[in-house]
């Protein structure tokens, strides 16, 4: 199967391009991860969902969210 025949099933399917679904996914990851261990730091977390580092995942997840990953902590704690 080609890469665009599997996109566009995909989001037949899902409702959303595998890229923003893969995304969405990794945030949901990352608030779990926030709220469960709050001695783990966001570079950590960053590291372990594939960020190349707490800079690029705390972008993502406020793009996303519309907060940061700290506020989503303090917050959910």
């Amino acid at each position: 199967m080609s890469y665009s025949a599997f996109r566009k099933r995909f989001a037949e399917r899902f409702g959303t391009a595998p890229r923003d679904y893969r995304i969405r996914r990794r945030v949901e990851r990352a608030m779990a991860l926030l709220t469960k261990d709050r001695s783990r730091r966001m570079k950590e977390i960053a590291a372990e969902l594939g960020y190349p580092d707490e800079y690029a995942f705390s972008a993502q997840f406020k793009k996303l969210t519309g907060i940061s990953p700290r506020g989503f902590r303090e917050r959910n704690s």
